[in-house]
């Protein structure tokens, strides 16, 4: 049998919220108002600045890293502090700017309509340089780059007047995937839920939803562990249920109903994108989850058939074997677990699930040389379970590539 990861419970980030816009403003020297009422005043370095920051949005958007990075850090820190503040004016309901009395004024006011896609580059932008700069111990940068990235995504979250749906729903996906990036699950969790019930249509967004709840739900359990999800009897003569007395199950009765919640988005996201691969899959981990293994295996062995991700095949197969393997179905089990070591020679997770299958079968030969090739390959940390079993709350890495791609397509 597999099983999980216990991973860290982050929901006591949830109380953490984003950096406000005014503490933001006083760290990096920003002398504007952030009240409700908002005055810009132009001059010809605010200008120039602006230009500036929007060739390093465009120049990154294309795949311009290296150019843009440069573009970036030619401003200092309080002009990079006033171009974000003026940025986020027109995104304010009831901003007001200074009359265009002259020239320059003139010229900011286009200047400031950043659309959402402009604006989502320049935020992943400065969470590059942020982790690139947190990589080479330059602490002092790191934190600016992701303060001046937590103001950006706060704009994000209130749309230009006018601005196209499709736009709108881009930047509630890659706001989500921020809240994420900074763990911040549950947080992450309340802004996709209001997402989804704006854009019902919207497979993304939908997907997304699911998948956080199915990361809320699974992570503190072994994955498909049954002892695990079976509820204490009644007390004799008492007609007080368990889920009252026993706090487990209180959690895991409020766990089961999360699954139920995710299951239906995730059957949403399906009607809507019957074509996606990972939704079907993570559908599929949370009908096993509910000990659905029918539903579970069916939609598995639809996916198996398909010409599948290196990466998503294997996670189909391990999560197939350990439905196999639970069910009593060894020989099945111990097919699935071999395909997924023929996908990934190197699998870390299917070679001890392989070891325990043939342990469990009183074969010890075998468990001990599943093993032996477990540590064999023990070198190489990386293995797809882990980081679909840990979901969404430690993988920095996959989360910023969904954000690069979102702003480079």
């Amino acid at each position: 049998m597999i099983f999980g990861v216990v991973s860290l419970s982050w929901r006591h980030f949830a109380g953490l919220t984003l950096f406000v816009v005014a503490s933001f403003a006083e760290t990096v020297g920003v002398q504007a108002s952030f009240q409700a009422e908002t005055k810009i005043r132009a001059d010809a370095k605010l200008i120039e600045c602006l230009i500036t920051y929007r060739k390093a949005a465009d120049d990154y958007r294309h795949g311009d890293r290296s150019e843009s990075t440069v573009r970036v850090t030619q401003l200092g820190a309080g002009d990079l502090g006033t171009v974000t503040a003026a940025l986020l004016a027109p995104r304010k309901t009831r901003s007001k700017y200074a009359a265009p009395s002259n020239r320059s004024s003139e010229q900011l006011a286009p200047l400031l309509r950043w659309n959402s896609a402009a604006l989502t580059a320049a935020a992943v932008l400065h969470l590059d340089i942020a982790r690139n700069a947190s990589e080479a111990n330059r602490v002092d940068d790191a934190t600016l780059h992701e303060r001046l990235a937590t103001v950006l995504f706060t704009a994000l979250s209130n749309p230009l007047p006018g601005e196209a749906d499709l736009e709108k729903r881009k930047s509630a996906l890659a706001v989500g995937w921020f809240l994420l990036l900074q763990r911040k699950l549950r947080m992450a969790q309340e802004h996709f839920e209001s997402a989804a019930k704006q854009w019902t249509h919207d497979a993304a967004i939908q997907q997304a939803y699911a998948t956080v709840i199915e990361t809320e739900c699974s992570g503190p359990y072994p994955v498909l562990a049954p002892e695990l999800l079976v509820p204490t009897r009644p007390l004799p003569g008492s007609r007080i249920e368990p889920v009252e007395i026993n706090p487990y199950n209180r959690e895991r009765s409020a766990r089961m109903a999360m699954l139920r919640g995710a299951e239906r988005v995730f059957e949403l996201a399906q009607r809507l994108d019957p074509s996606s691969i990972e939704t079907r899959i993570r559908l599929a981990h949370v009908h096993a989850l509910q000990q659905k293994d029918t539903d579970a295996i069916a939609l598995l062995e639809a996916v198996r058939h398909e010409v599948l991700p290196n990466e998503w095949n294997y996670i189909a197969n391990l999560l197939s074997g350990a439905i196999y393997e639970r069910g009593g179905h060894r020989e099945k089990a111990r097919a699935a677990y071999e395909r997924a070591l023929q996908l990934r020679p190197d699998g870390q997770v299917a070679s001890i699930a392989l070891s325990h299958l043939n342990y469990a079968a009183d074969d010890g030969v075998a468990a001990a040389a599943a093993l032996d090739r477990f540590f064999d390959v023990s070198a190489n940390r990386s293995d797809p379970w882990w980081d679909y079993q840990l979901g969404l709350r430690t993988t920095a890495d996959a989360l910023f590539e969904k954000l690069r791609l979102q702003v480079q397509q």
